[in-house]
């Protein structure tokens, strides 16, 4: 019943690699530990970019809707790139520890989850954090959107908090 086989098996020879994301286009995003955002055509397994700006693992990638990427990593940065052309388009400071996990909101806003036990909001027109949640007493691990556009938040806390989003106000406000 279950006949899976491997088609390709690719090595970056950099590393371990940390995250994925499967890109509207169907190319495949990858980050590596060291720092690396590699983007592959998946139809001849090769790679067709290289992003260089983070200096340490890169824990998590998405694309938004505009096609932009957003990387976060363990050097406590968020980085914003053109899908197109690979440029850094901005670096987003404030968190201080290991950036772990990403969401993109159902506006203009995304939703960053670090070890330093915070939730950061930010506007990813404006490049600027809109607002900082202490959400956990221990690591945050994952975020998760719901489709009612809230979101979840899971800690080593062995906690999993519900987030209900305003988006007419910008609040967040967790679910008791």
């Amino acid at each position: 019943i279950h006949n899976f086989k491997v088609i390709k098996s690719i090595s970056t020879n950099e590393g371990m690699i940390l995250s994925e994301w499967t890109a509207e286009d169907g190319s495949l995003i990858t980050g590596l530990e060291n720092g690396k955002i590699i983007i592959w055509e998946m139809n001849n397994y090769c790679r067709i970019k290289e992003l260089i700006g983070h200096i340490y693992g890169v824990d998590y990638i998405i694309q938004l809707s505009d096609y932009r990427i957003v990387s976060g990593a363990q050097d406590l940065y968020l980085k914003v790139w053109d899908y197109f052309t690979g440029e850094n388009l901005a670096t987003l400071k404030g968190h201080m520890d290991t950036v772990e996990s990403l969401l993109e909101l159902k506006d203009s806003r995304i939703v960053s989850a670090s070890w330093d036990k915070t939730l950061k909001v930010w506007d990813i027109y404006n490049y600027q954090c809109l607002l900082t949640i202490n959400a956990h007493n221990d690591y945050i691990l994952v975020i998760e959107l719901l489709k009612d556009g809230n979101f979840t938040s899971g800690s080593a806390d062995n906690t999993l908090k519900i987030w209900r989003v305003a988006y007419n106000d910008n609040q967040i406000i967790k679910i008791n």
